[in-house]
């Protein structure tokens, strides 16, 4: 089953941020969102999880979203946002909670510690979420979704990861480690869908590229098809040249192989 958007458009203001874009993700695969600052990656997250816009156009594993009551979604995907906010003094356990209460795994009650685990943060369960650092916070957040969607299949049909830059707050191991769930849950059958900036960790993990730009998709597809030199280049505005590395083919960027302006 999959995910798939047609003629979205978002207006905020008086601005058109969406104007007409189709999207499509599989389950079983990481499909991520990238382009530069501004090209409404993270808008279309939204839209797609029904915080922007009106779900019309929208069908999650078949069905209409703006067809769909609140707890219906919520037991077919879970959310982690750019940033979040807590006013009340949580420990991580307790935010974590959160993401139990919305899913469909209530029930057992030992899912917020094993999640808590699964992002490396199980000795800190019981510390004061505002006590943590960004990226510790950011990793509560990514164990709240697990805890939401824990079984990557549900009835035959895929749960969905909607993740908005979840490894930018994070350091290289961490990062990797964030990757490894995300690469796990679609092997199992979930959907991930990603908004990423980090390039060369999206060449490694994702299975299809979606390339924005000025709230257009400028291509999607596979790794290779998507991260060419030219696609880049023109979506990031500065001549970028695309590598592979020698023994596995795997795509990669330099910083000293991109220039200032496009050529």
């Amino acid at each position: 089953m999959s995910l798939i958007a047609t003629n979205v458009r978002v207006r905020l203001g008086r601005k058109q941020i969406l104007d007409g874009v189709d999207f499509a993700a599989e389950g079983g695969q990481v499909t991520a969102i990238v382009g530069p600052n501004g090209s409404g990656k993270t808008t279309l997250l939204k839209a797609l999880t029904g915080e922007e816009g009106n779900g019309a156009g929208i069908t999650l594993n078949g069905r209409a979203v703006d067809t769909l009551k609140a707890w219906q979604v919520a037991a077919m995907r879970a959310v982690m946002p750019q940033a979040s906010s807590l006013a009340f003094p949580f420990t991580a356990i307790e935010v974590v909670r959160l993401g139990l209460q919305a899913g469909v795994h209530a029930a057992d009650r030992t899912l917020p510690r094993r999640a808590l685990d699964r992002v490396g943060l199980g000795s800190k369960a019981e510390q004061h979420y505002q006590q943590m650092s960004g990226g510790e916070q950011a990793r509560v957040h990514l164990a709240r979704a697990l805890c939401q969607v824990w079984e990557p299949t549900a009835h035959g049909q895929p749960s969905w990861l909607f993740l908005d830059e979840p490894v930018s707050a994070l350091d290289i191991g961490h990062q990797l480690q964030v990757m490894e769930i995300t690469r796990q849950f679609a092997q199992a059958g979930g959907g991930v869908v990603a908004v990423m900036h980090d390039l060369n960790l999206t060449a490694l993990y994702a299975d299809r590229v979606v390339l924005m730009r000025d709230g257009c998709i400028l291509a999607s597809g596979p790794v290779e098809t998507v991260m060419t030199s030219e696609n880049l280049s023109a979506a990031y505005g500065c001549a970028l040249r695309v590598n592979h590395a020698p023994t596995t083919g795997h795509t990669f960027l330099l910083p000293h192989a991109a220039g200032a302006h496009a050529a």
